[in-house]
């Protein structure tokens, strides 16, 4: 049993210049006004409105964001042999873990939103005095990237319970149930998107398309701001999985081991970097993570041969120390997510507008997994997807990791000569086969939607490869 304790700290910034925002020291009272085109009124509302500014005015003291107090993190595990035998092992485990994402990516909005960081273009300017020029006036709503101010310490609780036991002669089955929650888990999200349909009831022209995004500025949340993208703590993940691995040790260092996993993991943070389709709909988001292999078969042996081990004279220096050795790989697909559709925001979320950082998806008819040709032309039914109405509506309802991706199977084979030629000293010959088999695993698949080669696998994995090596120890 036992117990960490972690304290992790905002970033500050020497200069002053962390900034952030904080939604509750946004006072809409002082919003400024946004004309027809989504452009700011000069010379209304409050500059400013919400940004916070570490050492400043921020409630956070120096730094723009919480940080937590009380991490501690508890860890207990047990092993126990019931029947006394020292044949029979039962193991579990429990702990919780505290993860410290990337500073620098806390960092990345520092450098460029106001006050501090300004772009001025001044035209038809001369020279010789640039300044005599009155300088260009930016009616844009700036766009922020900020760290979410009510920051909670991502963290991950980790379970285990399994049972080993020698059921045979050297012959050993292990069998458990392992499992893991992650909490807070980081991501992207724009808290200043628009409410889903909001411009429709500000008389706004549907749909929203690359060319009327602008206008989403007149009904977003906080007023005089375009996308605030906030590296947010507000996501989460579990995953369960049966795990059973058999070997058998043999004379000498032969033994064969073979292991499978049967799992299941579920998120809705796909990315730490991807904003969700619907900030108000996070559980829109959830589906398999990305790395859910749900089944996963490997097998490894080594086999030294029995004869000529003492390798004496020329017949056991030739016919001794060789072995053989490999490992057989067999892996479900991973969940893909397509992306995509027509070049149209439906429900009105600013998915077109370039300082977001959001996806949209289309439209899930049916079953994309159903029917797939599985072919390099085409690895799922693509009729599965379709655009999103034209008109106002919902934004793209196909689920995440709805595509199963291609397995892998891989068979990797080794011969080796060992020759000993004084006490300490040995040539080591290697032949090595990698994919012996040459089987073709499809790798890359075109997700997104509007594309040509929508549906097309993109590239293989590697194809046979056979290496010779010699290896002197001494």
């Amino acid at each position: 049993m036992g117990v960490r304790y972690s304290r992790f700290n905002q970033p500050t910034d020497a200069n002053g210049h962390a900034t952030g925002f904080d939604p509750a020291l946004y006072d809409a009272t002082k919003a400024p006004q946004i004309d027809s085109n989504g452009l700011l009124v000069p010379n209304t509302g409050t500059p400013l409105n919400g940004v916070i500014i570490g050492g400043m005015n921020s409630p956070f003291g120096s730094e723009a964001a919480r940080h937590d107090n009380k991490d501690f993190a508890p860890r207990i595990g047990l092993a126990w042999d019931p029947i006394k035998t020292g044949k029979t092992s039962i193991r579990a485990g429990f702990g919780i873990f505290y993860d410290s994402p990337s500073v620098g990516t806390q960092e990345n909005g520092e450098f460029s939103n106001p006050p501090f960081a300004q772009n001025i273009t001044i035209s038809n300017t001369v020279l010789n005095n640039p300044g005599s020029v009155v300088a260009n006036l930016n009616l844009l709503p700036p766009a922020l990237t900020v760290q979410e101010s009510d920051w909670k310490q991502p963290y991950v609780q980790e379970w285990s319970l399994d049972v080993q036991r020698e059921v045979w002669h050297k012959w050993f089955v292990d069998a458990g149930y392992f499992g893991n929650k992650g909490t807070h888990l980081v991501g992207v999200i724009d808290i200043n998107e628009p409410q889903p349909l909001a411009y429709v009831a500000a008389g706004i022209s549907a749909p929203i398309t690359d060319g009327n995004t602008q206008a989403l500025n007149r009904v977003r949340p906080f007023l005089g701001y375009d996308a605030i993208n906030a590296f947010s703590s507000r996501f989460d993940s579990d995953y369960h999985a049966l795990q059973v691995s058999v070997q058998k040790h043999f004379t000498g260092s032969s033994l064969i081991s073979m292991n499978y996993t049967y799992s299941h993991g579920i998120t809705n943070a796909q990315n730490d970097f991807r904003t969700p389709q619907n900030t108000y709909d996070l559980a829109a988001e959830r589906g398999e993570n990305q790395f859910d292999r749900r089944q996963v078969f490997n097998v490894s042996y080594i086999y030294e041969l029995p004869f000529y081990k003492g390798q004496s004279g020329f017949t056991g220096h030739a016919f001794g120390g060789w072995e053989v050795s490999g490992i057989v790989y067999a892996y479900a697909g991973l969940p893909l997510t397509v992306t995509g559709g027509s070049r149209i925001d439906p429900a009105g979320l600013g998915l077109l507008d370039p300082n977001s950082f959001a996806g949209r998806r289309p439209n899930e008819v049916s079953n994309p997994n159903n029917g797939a040709p599985h072919t390099f032309a085409q690895w799922f039914n693509l009729a599965a997807f379709v655009n999103p109405p034209r008109a106002a509506g919902p934004p793209g309802d196909a689920r995440r990791g709805a595509v199963r991706g291609p397995g892998l199977q891989r068979w990797d084979i080794s011969l080796f000569k060992n020759t000993k030629i004084r006490e300490h000293t040995s040539l080591q010959f290697r032949a090595e086969a990698f994919d012996i088999f040459n089987h073709t695993n499809f790798d890359g698949i075109r997700l997104t939607r509007q594309s040509s080669s929508f549906g097309r696998v993109l590239s293989t994995r590697d194809p046979r490869i056979m290496q010779l090596a010699l290896k002197l120890s001494f």
